[in-house]
C-alpha cells in the first residue's frame, strides 16, 4: 500500500470509529455490542439455537457467550432450556421482551438514520449510497 493509501486508510478508520461511537449510535445501545449481536442473531432464529451455534456463528469464545447469555437471561431477554435432542446441549431463544427491545432499538436507529439522511440532502445521500454500494461490492470480492 502506498503512503497516500495508508494515510487515507487511517483517516477512514478514524471516521468510522467516530461514527460507531457517536451519540446517534450510543443512544440506541443499552447493552454491549456482543449482547446486541447475539440478540439480533436470535431475533432471526425463531426456533432457538444452541450455545455452540452462537459461538460458531458469532465467532466468539465460550466464556464470552456464557457471560452474555447470563446477562441477557438476567434481563429476561432470552431463555435457556435443555435441547430436546441432546440433554447435554442448551437451546437459547429470544423472549417476547427481547424481541420488543430489538424492535424498539431498530426503530430508534432508523429514526436517527432518517434524520442524518435528511440533513445530508438528496444529492449527498445519493452519493453516499453509490459509494456504500461500491464499498460493499469491493468487500464481497
Amino acid at each position: 500500500m502506498n503512503s497516500n493509501h495508508a494515510d487515507k486508510a487511517e483517516e477512514l478508520l478514524r471516521l468510522t470509529s467516530g461514527i460507531i461511537h457517536s451519540s446517534v449510535h450510543r443512544n440506541t445501545m443499552e447493552f454491549s455490542l456482543g449482547e446486541g449481536g447475539l440478540l439480533r442473531y436470535l431475533y432471526c432464529h425463531d426456533e432457538g439455537v444452541t450455545a455452540g451455534e452462537l459461538r460458531e456463528k458469532l465467532g466468539v469464545g465460550s466464556g464470552r457467550i456464557a457471560n452474555a447469555l447470563k446477562s441477557l437471561e438476567g434481563k429476561q431477554l432470552i431463555t435457556r432450556s435443555r435441547y430436546q435432542g441432546d440433554k447435554r446441549h442448551v437451546l437459547v431463544s429470544i423472549t417476547d421482551k427481547g424481541r420488543a427491545v430489538i424492535d424498539e432499538k431498530h426503530s430508534r436507529l432508523l429514526s436517527s438514520m432518517e434524520d442524518i439522511l435528511s440533513r445530508l440532502g438528496e444529492e449527498d445521500t445519493r452519493e453516499l449510497f453509490r459509494l456504500m454500494n461500491r464499498l460493499d461490492e469491493i468487500c464481497r470480492n
